[in-house]
């Protein structure tokens, strides 16, 4: 199976666990890639440019990562799924990282905004996640999103 991780992280902490998550899935039979969103943003002209977006037609299983911002889907992810044409026949895994300490306070609603964008486009949602960076439990909580992904990835197929 091909798998996908396209992360948008601008503090490289949704980078550092879907870097885990990456270590993870090299471990089992399936050829992966680690890909990162990259764009430019004026948030006084309220602009935003992708200057690097990942293709996902390769991929039957994609696992996107961004952070939460402003208690929402960061715009530069948003802007990333609004563009991709079709998901259909895709696997889709998400997770968020936040730095507030409960998922309600943004996270949840990113995590759906990922989710909702996905249907749209005709993916197939397996679960999604929130890392909520100021939890004391964080590590715990980054484990056991890698085991469930790992895990119902390998369920899969």
């Amino acid at each position: 199976m091909k798998i996908g991780i396209i992360v948008y992280s601008q503090t490289g902490n949704t980078f550092s666990v879907a870097s885990k998550l990456y270590e993870e899935l090299k471990k089992t039979s399936n050829k992966v890639s680690l890909m990162r969103v990259e764009a430019t943003r004026d948030l006084k002209q309220n602009v935003l440019e992708l200057t690097k977006e990942p293709k996902i037609n390769q991929y039957d299983v994609i696992i996107f990562a961004s952070f939460v911002e402003a208690f929402t889907l960061c715009p530069v992810m948003k802007n990333y799924l609004e563009n991709i044409e079709t998901m259909k026949g895709k696997k889709v895994f998400s997770f968020v990282t936040q730095f507030l300490p409960y998922k309600w306070l943004g996270g949840t609603h990113a995590v759906n905004q990922m989710k909702n964008i996905c249907e749209q486009k005709d993916a197939t949602i397996i679960e999604s996640g929130v890392i909520n960076w100021k939890n004391k439990r964080r590590e715990d909580r980054i484990n056991d999103l890698i085991d469930m992904i790992v895990s119902k990835i390998e369920g899969t197929k």
